[in-house]
């Protein structure tokens, strides 16, 4: 503003200054003056001269003027474009959804995080979807999209990087016509949780209609016998009877367990562990003996844990009981030891072992590896669900090594409580 404010002073002088040598050069002219005739020109001359290179140089300011503003204004529209465009970058990437755009084709022009860690690859752009996907349907799904100018959507499976199914979107950008949007929603792990569900209710379903048929059917042999017959049928049925009805009983109550445990948050205070397992291992000392197996303890003094004591006794006993109930012959270890910050927990049985195929849903509610020698044994098949999902809940893990015909070691790692540092006077 200052400097258009000088020039402007300039341009008024210079018109002064020409005005008053256009009326000396009028007046010398005329011989009103004592000029010469040269004289009087030269300076009007130069005058004018001066007034065009004034002119040339203010068309040339103000047309860097003017360049200077458009060029401001482009890099304005710049950055608020670029901020824009991070702002979408931004929103992209915070979504826990793989988004994809590409060309009619389906060559990859834009991926967000989610997608660069969905397909697990670092630059995705200039590749086909086909080629990250090796999904036919995912192509053709673009194609219809792209032919119909219309949304579609799908549930795919995808094997790459591994197998998953996603819920895929595609859609045609109405306002460009080669920019193609596509979104991918990972529901493996809802249909996963779906898988689960029904598999209980499936088990559930089963695990109550067996007692329940043998209850009936022995109960409907006594009620139809004659009354000479009831007494000595009476004797053989109503001990299986009174067995079936304390199994249902075992059922509802660890499903009673396991639900609380999975609603209520436990309640925790400083526990002594060491104590606590000695307590149950002498409790089933007997319950091993019965068996012909021999129950051994191996513990260091004093381990203290943070933990809910009903829980964690539970804990205890459902994984050495699994041991007796599935070793026929041989000996079971107990041993509870800690490092610096975890305390570990294992039993070591030599019974029957579990096939490799069965050790991943081992912890699975109701499952069963032999189905009808886990129910001669008295188990419910809830036992190990419910002890994984306490040990979690105390912030731990539980590993499983196991092989077949030799034996299986359960090992659980807990957060060890630091010991108070004892007072210095």
């Amino acid at each position: 503003m200052k400097s258009e404010a000088q020039a402007d002073r300039t341009g008024i002088l210079l018109y002064v200054a020409i005005a008053v040598a256009v009326l000396v050069s009028i007046l010398g002219l005329a011989g009103l003056l004592n000029l010469t005739a040269a004289l009087t020109l030269a300076l009007l001359t130069t005058l004018l001269s001066l007034y065009f290179a004034w002119s040339n140089g203010q068309a040339q300011t103000e047309e860097e003027r003017l360049h200077s503003r458009t060029q401001k204004r482009a890099e304005m529209y710049e950055r608020e474009l670029r901020r824009q465009r991070d702002v979408v970058d931004s929103l992209a990437d915070g979504l826990d959804v793989s988004i994809l755009v590409c060309d009619p084709r389906g060559i990859v022009e834009y991926a967000n995080r989610a997608a660069i860690q969905f397909f697990n690859i670092s630059k995705p752009e200039g590749r086909s979807i086909t080629a990250l996907s090796i999904s036919g349907e995912l192509t053709k799904l673009i194609d219809e999209s792209v032919r119909s100018s219309s949304k579609m959507e799908a549930e795919l499976s995808l094997r790459i990087p591994d197998e998953r199914s996603v819920l895929a979107q595609v859609w045609a950008d109405t306002r460009n016509e080669d920019r193609v949007f596509v979104t991918l929603y990972d529901v493996s792990r809802l249909k996963r949780l779906e898988r689960t569900r029904q598999d209980f209710v499936a088990n559930v379903s089963h695990e109550l209609r067996t007692p329940l048929t043998t209850i009936r059917a022995m109960s409907e042999t006594l009620l139809d016998s004659p009354p000479v017959e009831q007494a000595e049928l009476g004797e053989r049925y109503l001990p299986k009877i009174i067995a079936e009805v304390d199994r249902l009983t075992l059922i509802a109550t660890d499903l009673l367990t396991l639900t609380i445990s999975e609603t209520t948050d436990a309640i925790k205070s400083p526990t002594d562990m060491t104590d606590l397992v000695e307590r149950v291992v002498t409790q089933l000392q007997p319950v091993a003996k019965e068996k012909g197996l021999t129950l051994t303890c191996k513990t260091t003094p004093e381990i203290q844990v943070n933990a809910n004591a009903n829980q964690l006794t539970q804990i205890v006993i459902n994984i050495i009981e699994n041991s007796i109930k599935y070793s026929q012959s041989g000996s079971i270890h107990v041993s509870l030891s800690a490092q610096e910050s975890e305390v570990i927990f294992k039993v070591a049985d030599q019974g029957l072992g579990i096939p490799m195929d069965d050790q991943e849903r081992i912890f699975e509610r109701f499952y069963r590896v032999e189905k009808g020698r886990s129910r001669e044994s008295g188990g419910t098949g809830l036992g190990l669900a419910i002890v994984k999902h306490m040990v979690e809940q105390h912030a731990g893990r539980i590993k499983l090594e196991s092989t077949l015909g030799i034996g299986s070691t359960f090992t659980v790692f807990l957060p060890r409580l630091a010991s108070p540092t004892p007072h210095q006077s």
